[in-house]
């Protein structure tokens, strides 16, 4: 995984957090800080830097897709496109997609989120 700072040339700052499991996911949408991610996350909001969050969760299309939901409306978080991964086995489980994880920090460097965000599946 990969949790941490990066700066781009210009000196802007991002936090990516990948992976993102459906716990974390939860503690940032009610404002839970008991670890060092919540924290790293919470004290980077303060300061207005983009939070790049790559999910990785079993139950994101079911319990879990309401803290997706509400953190793509708050301001500075920002996500790394998925797609389905098991979808007959994992039918609600979907994943970031890796190769994204670079043009979506660059978009979230300028504030905007990448686009699609939805991916569809992948082939099993």
């Amino acid at each position: 995984g990969m949790c941490g700072p990066v700066t781009n040339s210009i000196g802007n700052e991002a936090k990516v957090v990948y992976p993102c499991d459906g716990a974390t996911l939860a503690k940032l949408n009610y404002g839970i800080n008991d670890n060092a991610v919540t924290m790293l996350v919470k004290s980077s909001l303060r300061n207005q830097v983009p939070i790049v969050l790559g999910v990785f969760s079993n139950d994101v299309l079911t319990h879990s897709g309401k803290n997706l939901i509400e953190l793509m409306g708050k301001k500075n978080f920002y996500f790394v496109p998925m797609y389905q991964d098991e979808y007959i086995k994992k039918p609600n489980s979907m994943i970031a997609c890796h190769q994204k994880v670079i043009p979506t920090l660059e978009a979230a460097l300028k504030h905007q989120q990448y686009q699609p965000f939805i991916l569809g599946y992948k082939e099993v």
